[in-house]
């Protein structure tokens, strides 16, 4: 579905992305992990059309898409869903749910409906808060409305930029149990985190990402048995066991590098 292949991209004289390569196959959940400064939002704007690589490729169903405009990358079917959600606060929940199919505008407004109302069936919660601005929206909730408004572009492949930020342990919980569902339901994404715990959950495969970098790789399952893993993002005591109905696993990671 997506590949990206020896990407290179850089802010002024900081060398962000040194010639990364991954693969997202189609209705699977990819998680790129590591800590602040990895590089990690870069790749995602850099897949997204917001930052230019200065060499190496993103092909989405094996065509080329690193030098189109963002806007022309959305309607190819690529649709980020922004670092610190960036929902428009004094709009309502409708409106932001809404704009999230502005590329499809020209299109079906019944589908439009259609597509709204079954947004509305994964968050419920949004439901009640339809005429409210988003901006009066707990910070869990306007995540909700972000992944939404993502998905109201009907994309090909969704873009999370840390869906966990801010977040308090249950609601992550809510969230990741979230993307799951929706990756059984066949969509495809790419996720990066710093919640590494929460997104090897999720994720068919994992990156580890160091300094612009992929320097790690695997299933959830080999990475748990890693030690660097263990050591540098899932803390001490990582694979004692968790009671079912407890929130640790989702706890905040304990970064060591």
């Amino acid at each position: 579905m997506l590949e990206v292949k020896n990407l290179h991209t850089r802010h002024g004289w900081n060398y962000a992305l040194k010639g990364v390569s991954f693969r997202v196959p189609a209705s699977h959940l990819v998680a790129v992990v590591g800590a602040n400064g990895a590089g990690k939002s870069t790749l995602l704007g850099t897949v997204a059309g917001i930052y230019s690589c200065s060499e190496g490729e993103v092909l989405l169903e094996g065509l080329p898409i690193q030098r189109m405009p963002a806007e022309k990358i959305v309607r190819q079917g690529v649709c980020l869903v922004p670092e610190h959600r960036q929902i428009f606060d004094s709009l309502t929940v409708e409106d932001n749910l809404l704009l999230g199919a502005y590329p499809r505008w020209g299109g079906n407004r019944r589908e439009i409906k259609t597509d709204m109302d079954y947004i509305l069936t994964i968050f419920p919660a949004l439901s009640d808060r339809l005429q409210d601005p988003a901006g009066g929206l707990s910070g869990g909730m306007q995540q909700m409305l972000a992944i939404g408004r993502g998905l109201m572009s009907k994309p090909k492949v969704l873009l999370l930029d840390e869906p966990s930020l801010g977040l308090a342990p249950l609601l992550v919980k809510e969230i990741f149990k979230t993307l799951d569902d929706l990756k059984k339901l066949g969509t495809t994404i790419l996720l990066v985190e710093q919640n590494a715990r929460a997104a090897m959950q999720v994720a068919d495969r994992v990156y580890v990402m160091d300094h612009g970098q992929i320097v790690l790789e695997g299933s959830p399952e080999d990475l748990k048995k890693d030690h660097r893993m263990q050591q540098a993002y899932l803390g001490k005591g990582y694979m004692r066991p968790v009671r079912e109905d407890s929130c640790e696993d989702y706890a905040v990671p304990k970064v060591l590098i």
